[in-house]
Formats: C-alpha cells, sequence, structure tokens
C-alpha cells in the first residue's frame, strides 16, 4: 500500500499566499499518487504511492512554487514513521490536550542537548527530543512559552510544529487508507 504522509510548512521570510487543497490535490494525483485527502486546516496530505521520501519532499517544495507561486517546506514521512512518532507521546500522566500538546517533526536529527531545550523552555512545560521529533507540553499554551519562537533556531533543524488535534486527525485518515 505504501502510504505517506505529507507536512507542508511556509517558509520564513517568502510571499505565502494560499495553496488550496483541491490544487494540492491534483498535483498529488497528477504524480501517479493514489488515496489523496489533504488536512484542513494546515493543508498537510496522506496518500499511497511509491515515492522516495528522501527527494520527493524538496522537488514537491520546487514543483508548488513554480505551479502556484507559493513557498512551502515539505516533510515526507511514511505512514509507518508517522504513526509511530504520533503514538510517542512521552507522558503518560500529562493530559494530551491539543492546545497544549504538540509534536514537532525534525527533518533530521538534532544535536541540541534536551538540557539546553529544557533550560530554554517556560516554567512547567514537558519538553523530549529523539531523533525524529520534539514532544512539546505547554500547560500554559504556546503563546506563553518563550520557547516557542526559538525552538528551530535551538534545535538547528528545519522543523514542522503540528498540534495533538491535527496529528489525530491525520493519524485518522491513515487509518482510512485502504490496500490497492
Amino acid at each position: 500500500m505504501n502510504p505517506w504522509v505529507l507536512l507542508l510548512n511556509p517558509v520564513a521570510g517568502t510571499p505565502q499566499g494560499t495553496l488550496a487543497p483541491t490544487a494540492l490535490r491534483g498535483l498529488l494525483k497528477g504524480l501517479g499518487l493514489r488515496q489523496v485527502t489533504t488536512a484542513p486546516p494546515t493543508g498537510d496530505a496522506v496518500f499511497c504511492g511509491v515515492i522516495d521520501g528522501r527527494t520527493f519532499g524538496g522537488h514537491l517544495s520546487d514543483m508548488i512554487k513554480t505551479g502556484f507561486g507559493v513557498h512551502r517546506r515539505a516533510l515526507m514521512l511514511s505512514g509507518d514513521s508517522f504513526a509511530e512518532i504520533a503514538s510517542g507521546w512521552p507522558w503518560p500522566g500529562v493530559p494530551n490536550n491539543p492546545g497544549a500538546g504538540h509534536i514537532w517533526f525534525l527533518d533530521h536529527p538534532s544535536r541540541a542537548s534536551s538540557a539546553n531545550l529544557r533550560a530554554a523552555a517556560a516554567p512547567g512545560d514537558h519538553l523530549a527530543l529523539t531523533p525524529q521529533a520534539l514532544y512539546h507540553h505547554a500547560p500554559a499554551g504556546l503563546a506563553h512559552s518563550p520557547h516557542t519562537a526559538r525552538i528551530e533556531r535551538l534545535l538547528g533543524v528545519p522543523v514542522h510544529r503540528r498540534d495533538l488535534g491535527g496529528i489525530a486527525g491525520l493519524t485518522a485518515l491513515l487509518a482510512r487508507l485502504r490496500d490497492d
């Protein structure tokens, strides 16, 4: 079946514009991908297809920029990798409410130290860094966490942040994919 999750982020400092979900679905289907579904409001997508996940995201970002004038950075995750990260919430005793819980998907492993990340966090925040993600619980919400604005710089790698509600939505879309 080869399920994939596509995470799209605006690129800072570039014209943002909009990329309509129908346009993204059309682009992905035009590339021969199957069962393409987009996830509002992020514009992320799930689909099936045989691709090279290491290079496809960069090519797709270029196609979106050229075809639609919209700058987006793409991260491709296999369905299994996404599910592993999504199910890895490390604090069973901490509520995983969507407004306070976020997962920062890493484009590649970070060399940041967990101690430095924790030192920059707001009081009461919980952080856990893995090679694929930074798990962040901010009980006061991300608007009150000084950590949020600096996370990508501290990690030293591009990230794609999603709240737990968005992750649950993508997980549900993945579950609906069928063998074809």
